[in-house]
């Protein structure tokens, strides 16, 4: 039998003292991604296969638990390969009603090992204007920290303001 990824998220609620747990296979965690080989395929059949640079439905893992970001105070996502020695670890910590929030996003056990910490914080209201500020560690060495300022619009799409 193939092995696959291990992917879980814990959860906080706002206002709890308990974590949750929710287990996701790779087929509910990732976007299939068919190509034209697998089309020739019957669908009963069709075996997508999923890694670590595979394409994540959502990109938070709020966005599988379910609730507002109002309602929620730390997540944490683990993604274990099959051989148990590369691992994901994305946790993110939201405060001000959601609208602001820390990710910070390891992967162990891979070539280059790496460590991001990205802080996103809401600076003004009308127009939406977020903050983006990460900060690198690849290989134990500090990389230049990275700024943006982004607007949002109603119709879903971002501007960057400014990028340093």
């Amino acid at each position: 039998m193939k092995e696959i990824l291990l992917v879980e998220i814990e959860y906080k609620m706002l206002n709890t003292r308990n974590w949750a747990k929710i287990k996701l296979t790779p087929d509910e965690y990732f976007e299939k991604i068919i190509t034209d080989e697998d089309i020739n395929l019957n669908s009963e059949r069709l075996n997508v296969e999923y890694d670590f640079d595979s394409v994540p439905k959502y990109f938070h893992a709020v966005e599988y638990i379910g609730c507002k970001l109002s309602e929620i105070e730390h997540t944490k996502l683990l993604i274990v390969g099959p051989s148990k020695n590369i691992t994901l670890i994305r946790s993110e910590t939201f405060w001000n009603g959601g609208s602001n929030r820390l990710i910070s996003t390891q992967y162990l056990g891979v070539e280059k090992p790496s460590h991001e910490i990205l802080v996103e914080t809401v600076i003004n209201n009308i127009p939406l204007t977020v903050q983006q500020v990460s900060f690198l560690l690849e290989e134990n060495l500090p990389k230049c920290p990275h700024q943006l300022l982004i607007q949002c619009h109603e119709d879903g799409s971002e501007s960057i303001l400014s990028e340093v």
